[in-house]
């Protein structure tokens, strides 16, 4: 499944910003603190049960190659135990430090790889589920800091 910026639903605390580069729909993830993108999906009838990659194709704004640290996780929505609600029961974070492609807004692809139970909220074939991911320009491994912005053109979800 692939999602583009205007798949992102914005959460009510520290939403990452919809914006553009030119004329290329981004979400941008400013440095000054932690910015997330929500998407809502359904995974694949065909789903057999293994890990998921969720890939970033993202870029900066900044010259020099910087490491950006982002974090996915993944809330399942039950259909038969769907309520929608102010809460949410995402399960365990996944999260990779990610070298930019070392030029303003050359566009880098990185995975993040959720195996299956805990970090995939034990999803299963063909349930739907909101998939969140973040920025955390405050962790130490995350040299972009707040001098830059880090900006996701697309997310795309696949079975590995």
């Amino acid at each position: 499944m692939y999602f583009t910026p205007q798949h992102n639903v914005p959460p009510t605390t520290s939403p990452a910003a919809l914006t553009k580069i030119s004329e290329h729909l981004v979400v941008a993830f400013s440095g000054d603190g932690n910015a997330t993108m929500v998407v809502h999906g359904y995974l694949a009838e065909t789903y057999a049960g293994g890990s998921l990659s969720v890939q970033l194709i993202w870029t900066t704004n900044i010259i020099t190659v910087l490491n950006v640290r982002w974090k996915a996780t993944f809330e399942r929505a039950e259909i038969d135990a769907l309520k929608l609600s102010d809460t949410t029961a995402f399960g365990t974070a996944t999260t990779i430090t990610a070298a930019s492609a070392g030029g303003v807004y050359l566009l880098a692809r990185d995975s993040i790889t959720c195996t299956a139970g805990a970090t995939t909220d034990s999803l299963a074939a063909g349930e739907a589920y909101r998939l969140s991911i973040t920025r955390t320009p405050g962790d130490a491994l995350d040299t972009l800091g707040d001098g830059g912005t880090a900006y996701i053109k697309g997310v795309r979800v696949i079975e590995v």
